[in-house]
């Protein structure tokens, strides 16, 4: 009797082990694992660093993020030059109590303005190839 109660069993498990809902289940508690290994300061998994890097080497090489973020860059420096003018207009230069010098500031503005400009126009023109 012992016998057909432990085939039984075995029996039950069996079953029990092939029940999609089991499955799902030991999926889950995987999941938990492996949550509980990452918030216990031992890391990220690798499949998720390698999700990650593959989105970022995405967003710098294939898209247009970078062009978007020069040209961004490019319209807050030509903003930045403006406001700075329209501040100091007709203002004499001994009013002005600051160690950086007008000037250098409206130089280095004009530097980046160009440098975001001429990044942007160099990435387009070398995509104009394949169009």
């Amino acid at each position: 009797m012992t016998t057909s109660a432990g085939s039984s069993q075995s029996d039950l498990q069996h079953l029990i082990s092939d029940h999609p809902f089991i499955n799902i289940t030991r999926k889950y508690e995987t999941k938990i694992d492996e949550l509980k290994h990452h918030s216990a300061g031992n890391g990220p998994p690798r499949r998720k660093f390698l999700r990650l890097r593959k989105l970022w080497t995405w967003l710098i090489t294939d898209s247009w993020t970078l062009e978007y973020v020069g040209i961004l860059l490019a319209v807050a420096a030509l903003a930045s030059i403006g406001i700075i003018l329209g501040l100091y207009y007709e203002r004499p230069s001994t009013e002005r109590k600051h160690s950086i010098n007008l000037n250098m500031l409206l130089s280095t503005l004009e530097l980046i303005l160009k440098g975001a400009t001429v990044f942007t126009v160099g990435s387009c023109l070398g995509q104009s190839k394949w169009i």
